[in-house]
């Protein structure tokens, strides 16, 4: 059986999509230029913002990925350039891209149309960061055989035998297990149960590690959705307050005096046609996308928890060696990457109940909504960092990696080719 169903992971799947839709979305932006009230422009809008918030989770699969390529090893110099360089223009459009998504989805209308060029040339600048981005990843893929496997071949129609690079040689088949006839009985079934295990974490699943960090990406997303949306119902409600001062300062000045407070007209028309569809101000769903983030993010922690005790995840023994992985380390101040990790995972959902709380009951506060969203993106960023120190150095300090030995280095000075086509 290969190493995975799904080989080498499902970052090559989630790139896609994003991209797709986000380039879709600009061009479509692009087209209804020529037509301002052209549908394409509302959907132009909102491909751009599923295409710039799914670009989050794609980003964190390209974690996993490249954890995948830190395996085999030693690199070569020119590989570990190009890989450089695609996470650092890929990191860049896709920052650039959430927060022109971002900035779009909670202005008003009134700004969205002012804002509308810079956010468009700004979406452009994104594109072309993540084209120059994938360019150095498909380099690095299909003339260096980074993560893949390649066939050498000697002639037409003459094929040889594959050849595996470094980069395959960590990904051993996964095999049922040989049962030595001394075994005892429990030994046998601990081989069996071990075996059903690696097949479903590991080969449908895709690893403990993999699954996530992506479900991580996607908490992150619809997180910053919700205060995208969080920005948009300030920004409504104040237009709405606006629109009612200025229609009752246009009664004044008709009538000569205070405006009387009868009926309103939405109301008596409601009560001649109870299902008429009259809405006084735009109503934005911002608190169920904060439920919905707060649940993904605790589906990321269990799976979290998952990482850690693996087959173990549903017994006692496992949730009491969980809790001393995470528990405070008295003596060993330099090794606080588990614990920190848990506790600004607590945080981040704290921090979205309370800006759920805030959409809710206080959508108004207009410096309570900014102070949370700065606390929830430090939070994000600071997240975010531990669980790449974890996933490539494993337990160590928190700023900084752990300092690595001569004998592995990660980059090898003599570039040799993987394998010739």
């Amino acid at each position: 059986m290969p190493f995975r169903f799904i080989n080498p992971n499902y970052h090559v799947i989630l790139i896609h999509y994003p991209l797709g839709v986000f380039v879709l979305g600009v061009i479509l932006e692009i087209i209804s230029f020529i037509s301002s009230k052209s549908s394409a422009r509302v959907a132009a809008r909102w491909m751009i913002v599923l295409g710039a918030l799914l670009s989050v989770p794609a980003a964190t699969s390209g974690i996993a990925a490249l954890h995948d390529v830190q395996k085999q090893g030693a690199w070569a110099v020119d590989r570990y350039a190009f890989m450089r360089s695609h996470v650092l223009w890929m990191s860049i459009g896709t920052l650039l891209a959430v927060f022109c998504a971002i900035v779009g989805l909670g202005a008003s209308n009134l700004w969205r149309n002012r804002l509308r060029i810079p956010l468009l040339l700004g979406c452009l600048a994104a594109l072309g960061c993540m084209t120059n981005g994938a360019w150095y990843a498909g380099e690095s893929i299909y003339t260096m055989g980074t993560s893949v496997m390649m066939v050498k071949y000697k002639g037409k129609g003459e094929k040889i035998a594959p050849t595996i690079p470094p980069a395959m040689q960590h990904r051993p088949e996964l095999q049922p297990p040989t049962i030595d006839p001394s075994a005892t009985p429990d030994e046998r079934a601990q081989m069996e149960h071990q075996y059903k295990y690696d097949r479903f974490a590991r080969y449908y699943v895709g690893g403990e590690e993999q699954v996530h960090i992506i479900v991580a990406g996607f908490a992150l997303a619809f997180a910053l959705g919700a205060m995208g949306l969080s920005f948009r119902r300030l920004t409504s409600l104040r237009s709405y307050d606006q629109m009612q001062m200025e229609s009752e300062q246009q009664e004044v000045s008709l009538i000569g005096g205070p405006p009387r407070r009868v009926t309103d007209d939405v109301a008596m028309m409601r009560t001649l046609n109870p299902d008429a569809a009259v809405e006084p101000q735009e109503r934005v769903p911002v608190s169920r996308f904060w439920l919905l983030s707060i649940l993904v993010t605790l589906i990321t922690v269990v799976l979290g928890y998952w990482i850690l005790e693996k087959d173990k995840f549903a017994t006692s023994e496992g949730f009491h060696a969980f809790l001393r992985v995470i528990a405070y380390p008295k003596e060993h101040h330099d090794e606080m990457r588990h614990f920190a990790h848990f506790v600004l995972g607590c945080g981040l959902v704290l921090v979205m109940f309370i800006m759920a709380i805030l959409a809710l009951w206080m959508p108004r506060r207009r410096i309570a909504l900014a102070f949370f969203s700065i606390v929830l993106v430090f939070l994000m960023v600071a997240q975010v960092w531990i669980g790449i120190l974890l996933t490539f150095d494993d337990e160590g300090p928190l700023m900084h990696f752990n300092k690595a030995d001569a004998d592995s280095a990660m980059i090898d000075h003599v570039a040799t080719p993987v394998a010739q086509i």
